[in-house]
């Protein structure tokens, strides 16, 4: 069934022309990114995105998709019912510096470490959007923040409000580790990007057996790392505040002289590898300190950012630099 749909679509695109200069010069990329996608079990793909999406939201376009079906890209369906899973899809835009919403948005957190600036950031204005996720029924709502999200914006009440808006400190601290921090480093430049599922953002084995990571498994490797080379260091997680939409996000924190200091190493290696932050810009052996807001001590946010009565419920978080 799959060798058929690569054919049928292959054949719907025109497979039969010769390959494009651009196809010719990324193929060998796509092909290393398809043996990453591939190590990725397939119990874990959710095969939901058309390739209308496909080129919409990922910016692949359909030559590009026919090249990756003959290299291997997972599929079910056959040409416009094909479905992809998007964790591949978003994986596979990143790596080749596609046009897609995701690398956008890397663009846009990549400036928020650029210019003279940025270590004079010390507060910011967030902006937590609740929307009814049972419009119509009977009665106020009646929202309220997670207790990590709530003790960070000072707001502990519930509130039939949909808007949030709380002033938060950034500290706008900046470290260059020492010497041993280079093994920490060194760790996390032989990790590669790539968006893995959940169950497995917390497999150290599956991290170690294919050198894949996202930041919740790189973090918890780099704190092993770190505490090896003698540092005191511990899970951190929340949001990187990339202006106007932070993202969640996991990194760890080292304890320097009664302090404990952000540290990123993997997040800026990454964004130097696809060359959209460069060393001078942001070193990765400085502390990312002044751009993270820290919600929780952990690997990644356990609890909801917010409640819709005694529903969990999804929340819109904007910021904006004061």
């Amino acid at each position: 069934m799959m060798r058929r749909a690569r054919r049928r679509w292959a054949d719907r695109v025109g497979r039969q022309k010769p390959r494009s200069n651009m196809e010719r010069h990324v193929e060998p990329l796509a092909q290393e990114v398809v043996i990453r996608v591939l190590k990725i079990p397939d119990k874990y793909r959710r095969f939901s995105v058309s390739p209308v999406a496909a080129r919409r939201v990922y910016g692949i376009s359909d030559a590009c998709l026919s090249m990756l079906l003959d290299l291997g890209l997972p599929c079910k369906g056959v040409g416009e019912a094909a479905a992809f899973d998007p964790l591949d899809l978003e994986s596979i835009a990143l790596e080749l510096g596609l046009p897609s919403s995701q690398m956008a948005a890397m663009r846009m957190w990549a400036r928020s470490l650029k210019g003279k600036k940025v270590v004079e950031r010390e507060f910011c204005e967030m902006t937590l959007s609740l929307h009814c996720p049972e419009p119509g029924h009977e009665g106020a709502c009646n929202f309220s923040l997670g207790s990590h999200l709530a003790t960070a914006m000072g707001r502990r009440e519930p509130s039939e409000s949909d808007h949030v808006v709380a002033r938060v400190a950034m500290s706008s601290e900046i470290c260059d580790f020492d010497a041993p921090f280079d093994v920490v480093a060194e760790e996390a430049q032989q990790l590669i990007f790539h968006r893995i599922p959940g169950e497995l953002g917390h497999d150290l084995g599956f991290l170690r057996e294919t050198g894949l990571a996202d930041c919740r498994s790189a973090s918890r490797r780099l704190v092993q790392v770190a505490a090896g080379v003698g540092y005191s260091a511990r899970p951190a997680c929340g949001f990187f505040i990339g202006a106007p939409f932070p993202c969640t996000h996991a990194w760890f924190e080292i304890r320097i002289d009664e302090r404990w200091i952000a540290a990123d190493p993997f997040f800026l290696n990454t964004l130097h590898r696809w060359n959209i932050l460069s060393h001078a810009d942001w070193p990765v052996a400085r502390s990312p300190q002044c751009i993270v807001w820290r919600l929780q001590q952990a690997h990644e946010l356990t609890m909801p950012l917010a409640r819709h009565g005694n529903s969990p419920m999804q929340a819109v978080i904007a910021a904006r630099w004061l």
